[in-house]
């Protein structure tokens, strides 16, 4: 915001003021693509398109203009992912440095926004378009490249009969003397969406972000994470109570508009131009930050084949066996399976499990933490572990689990000696704790509901133990089951099992829950969602599971974890066959 605050100082001249505002627009991704000055420039070149091409017929077809730039590769990479056949048209015809993958299945167009006979021949029977053209310099140019160029290339997209059309513009915050720095920016930006709106009046859409951030290239091979900064910012204000209506105040109120990911720009951008139930309009930076995939198309049959597609490759794990098994990373498979699947929908893949799977998955989980770079931020560009839990005190995020069958046995003693505490903290007495099978019972169903408690703010859950059938209904009564939940890296008891992403810690250090009773921050009856739920109780206890302090969850998916309950035998010995494997996914 640093580099936007120095555009207002009235000192600058005139030359100065267009070298910010490019240097401006280059930093923040502020809806501009880089290099696309020359996209609306004079061509002394022919269209690269045949001059009699016959109806097109395959995949289909979207053309992308400044699909080169910043904006432009991410919805080219998008729509890629969604199966289209891409038309990227630019003033080079060349894919953007980097060279990735990705940019070979594009079909590269030299052409000018402003000279139509350029790429007027391969619109016919485009599926939608979409301009990511847009610049910053001189006042002429920017309303030449950001209003001329892209009402001419609206209007011949209208000609040609494409049915859809979005247009990436931007918002303009309420900062004093804007509209005269950036006269031609905005002045352009208006004249575009207003020829869209004219003529594409019910599937012309409008894109309004503010900051656009992403890993953002500046030669072949340096790139600037402006998501460093912004992607801390951009959860930051999502939890900032009436941020938009604190976005509507003078200068101070560009600092409350959130910036946004290119990836989520892209994807609202494809969504638009594919989805013939988006209606035309102006979708503004926040339904942009807010907009998730819909679901609602989808019919019955195809949400349970999806559904069981998820189920059956994490049932089927250990019988892989991958043709190219340096490339194969079941942890990236499953993740997209599950991403695939309906969040209302991904508690039936539980259902769908077969016996063993859940310790399959356990083990298949590890292979997130290897991931290449690229295949990461694929997945996790979207996801953030926190989204997965309530934010504030009162919300409760409910999860149903199911773990892997496990047998009552009745141990010759029900308690054995805690070495552990007894080695901390020795004493005649020596510290008891429940033999490893004195608690089990032929239970796989329960319900984990996690909060954030209202005198701390920090993040606990209950456990939830079903009773079988017929009494499910009383689960309500289960006995006050409740841990502390630490997001997090962090290691294991069993080596080989790397780590995990979330530790569920119980109380049972006597002395610690004492300390922290006598310091005020132990859970009681007042930090509760509820005044209806049972008050934690105040001596020590363990997880249900794992009979010990702490139980450890990875992410396998979006709202979808994996988990394991470390079991030790009398001599406090880790063996893997006594461990308790469990997976909990949220219930909307």
């Amino acid at each position: 915001m640093a580099l936007l605050s120095q555009l207002l100082r009235p000192s600058l001249m005139v030359p100065e003021l267009s070298s910010l505002a490019r240097l401006a627009g280059h930093m923040l991704g502020f809806a501009a693509e880089a290099g696309s000055a020359a996209a609306a420039a004079p061509s002394t070149t022919s269209s690269s398109a045949k001059e009699s091409e016959p109806a097109y017929s395959g995949p289909p077809k979207l053309i992308v203009f400044g699909g080169r730039g910043f904006v432009g590769s991410a919805v080219c990479k998008e729509a890629l992912n969604t199966g289209l056949h891409v038309v990227a048209i630019s003033p080079s015809g060349t894919p953007p440095t980097g060279k990735e993958p990705w940019t070979k299945e594009v079909e590269w167009l030299r052409g000018n926004a402003l000279e139509p006979r350029t790429y007027q021949d391969v619109l016919p029977g485009a599926l939608a378009a979409i301009s990511c053209v847009g610049a910053f310099g001189s006042q002429a140019d920017m309303l030449r490249i950001n209003g001329t160029a892209n009402a001419a290339a609206i209007a011949t997209a209208k000609a040609a009969g494409v049915p859809r059309f979005v247009y990436i513009s931007a918002h303009t915050p309420p900062v004093p003397g804007i509209d005269m720095v950036l006269s031609g920016y905005i002045q352009g930006k208006r004249q575009a969406e207003e020829e869209l709106l004219r003529s594409y009046p019910d599937s012309g859409v409008v894109l309004r972000p503010w900051v656009i951030y992403g890993d953002r290239a500046v030669s072949a091979h340096v790139s600037l994470p402006l998501g460093m900064f912004f992607a801390p910012l951009e959860y930051a204000l999502k939890h900032i109570p009436n941020a938009k209506q604190l976005a509507q105040l003078p200068v101070v109120g560009a600092g409350f508009i959130p910036p946004v990911p290119v990836e989520q720009v892209a994807k609202v951008a494809v969504a638009a131009a594919t989805d013939p139930s988006v209606p035309g309009g102006i979708i503004d930076d926040w339904k942009i930050a807010e907009w998730k995939p819909q679901y609602e198309e989808y019919s019955d049959e195809h949400v349970s084949d999806l559904v069981e597609a998820a189920a059956g490759l994490i049932s089927v794990l250990d019988d892989l066996r991958p043709l190219d098994a340096s490339s194969f990373n079941a942890a990236y498979e499953i993740w997209k399976a599950i991403a695939a699947v309906p969040p209302a929908d991904r508690v039936r893949i539980l259902d769908e499990l077969e016996p063993g799977a859940i310790f399959s998955l356990w083990r298949a989980s590890i292979g997130r933490y290897v991931l290449d770079e690229g295949r990461s931020t694929q997945l996790f560009d979207e996801f953030f572990i926190w989204d997965d839990f309530p934010s504030q005190p009162g919300e409760v995020y409910t999860y149903e689990g199911i773990c892997e069958q496990f047998t009552y046995q009745k141990p010759a003693n029900p308690l054995s000696v805690d070495s552990s505490m007894q080695a901390r903290h020795p004493r005649a007495t020596p510290w008891l704790k429940p033999s490893p099978a004195s608690m089990a019972a032929p239970q796989d169903r329960f319900r984990q509901q996690f909060f954030l408690a209202n005198r701390t703010g920090l993040l606990h859950s209950r456990m939830l133990l079903s009773p079988p059938a017929p009494f499910s209904f009383f689960s309500f009564l289960s006995p006050p089951v409740y841990s502390r939940v630490e997001i997090g890296l962090t290691l294991v008891p069993n080596q080989a099992d790397a780590g995990a992403d979330v530790a569920l810690t119980y109380p049972a250090d006597p002395t610690l829950l004492k300390q922290q009773q006598a310091a005020g921050i132990a859970l009681s009856k007042e930090d509760l969602p509820s005044a209806l739920w049972p008050a934690p109780m105040q001596k020590a206890s363990w997880s249900p599971l794992s009979f010990s302090g702490r139980d450890y969850m990875r992410a396998a998916g979006p709202g979808f974890y994996v988990g394991c309950g470390y079991r030790t035998d009398e001599a406090g010995n880790y063996l893997e066959e006594e461990h308790v494997y469990f997976a909990l996914v949220r219930a909307y």
